[in-house]
C-alpha cells in the first residue's frame, strides 16, 4: 500500500508508515503484528486481556503491548492513537470492531483497516468512513479461486459476495484473443462480459473496441460469476 500510494501520490505519501496501531487481540491481529516485525517494524498493540497479552509477549518481541480497553476514548487519547499512520481493528466481535474504527477515526487516525467476518456489515463501515474492511473468508475464496482457475488466471477478485469476478489474464498463443479486437471478443462471449483494462510491454492501453490483442498482453476483465468459469477456459 504504501509503495502504491508513493507512486500515485508521492507529495502526499513522501512519508513512510512508521507508527502502526493494533486495536484488539485476535489470532488475525497476532499474525498482522508478526508481519510488522518481519519487516522491521515495532507496532502498538491494545490487548484487553492481561493472560493475552502475556501469551503474545513470547512470540512478539518488538511490539509494544498495552493491557486497556481498545474501546475507551480516554485511553486511545492518552495514547495519541490518532497521531498513528494506520490503525488495524481486529476484534472477534464485528459490533466492537466497528465501535474501535469510528472511535480511531474520531481520534483523527490517518488510515483505519478493519478485520470483518460477517459482510452484512459492509455498508456500516463504510458509512463509518473505514478505508479498508478485510473479510479473512473473501480472501481466502479468492485465493482458492485463483488456485483452481489454471495458470492463466493471475488475479481474481469476488464481487459483491459472489455476483460476480473481476479477473486478470495473461494472453497466450492458444487465446481466442490471439490476433482479435476488443470488439470481436466482446461479440464471442457472454454479454455480463466487459474487457476492462489493457497492458502491453508494461504499458497501459485503453481498450477501445477496435484495439487488437497481441500474445504476452495481460488483460483484465469483468464477467458475472454464472459464465466466469467459461469465459476463463477460453481466455
Amino acid at each position: 500500500m504504501a509503495a502504491c500510494s508513493e507512486r500515485i501520490t508521492p507529495e502526499r505519501y513522501a512519508e513512510s508508515i512508521d507508527d502502526v496501531v493494533l486495536l484488539g487481540g485476535s489470532a488475525t491481529a497476532e499474525h498482522v503484528a508478526r508481519h510488522l516485525e518481519s519487516q522491521g517494524r515495532s507496532p502498538r498493540m491494545v490487548v484487553e486481556d492481561r493472560s493475552r497479552a502475556n501469551d503474545l509477549r513470547a512470540d512478539l518481541t518488538e511490539t509494544t503491548l498495552l493491557v486497556h480497553d481498545p474501546t475507551d476514548p480516554s485511553f486511545l487519547e492518552r495514547e495519541h492513537v490518532g497521531d498513528a499512520d494506520v490503525v488495524l481493528v481486529g476484534f472477534d466481535d464485528d459490533q466492537r470492531g466497528l465501535l474501535g474504527s469510528m472511535l480511531a477515526r474520531q481520534q483523527g487516525a490517518d488510515r483505519t483497516m478493519t478485520i470483518v467476518d460477517e459482510p452484512e456489515y459492509d455498508t456500516l463501515f463504510e458509512a463509518a468512513g473505514i478505508d479498508v474492511a478485510v473479510h479473512p473468508r473473501a480472501e481466502a475464496a479468492e485465493a482458492i479461486s485463483r488456485f483452481t482457475r489454471g495458470r492463466n488466471a493471475e488475479n481474481v477478485a469476488i464481487v459483491e459476495r459472489g455476483v460476480a469476478e473481476v479477473f486478470e489474464v495473461a494472453v497466450e498463443s492458444s487465446s481466442l484473443l490471439v490476433d482479435h479486437t476488443v470488439n470481436e471478443v466482446e461479440d464471442t462471449l457472454p454479454e455480463s462480459v466487459v474487457v476492462c483494462a489493457l497492458t502491453r510491454d508494461g504499458d497501459y492501453h485503453h481498450p477501445h473496441p477496435s484495439i487488437t490483442f497481441q500474445e504476452g498482453d495481460r488483460v483484465v476483465a469483468f464477467a458475472s460469476a454464472d459464465v466466469s468459469d467459461e469465459v476463463l477456459s477460453r481466455l
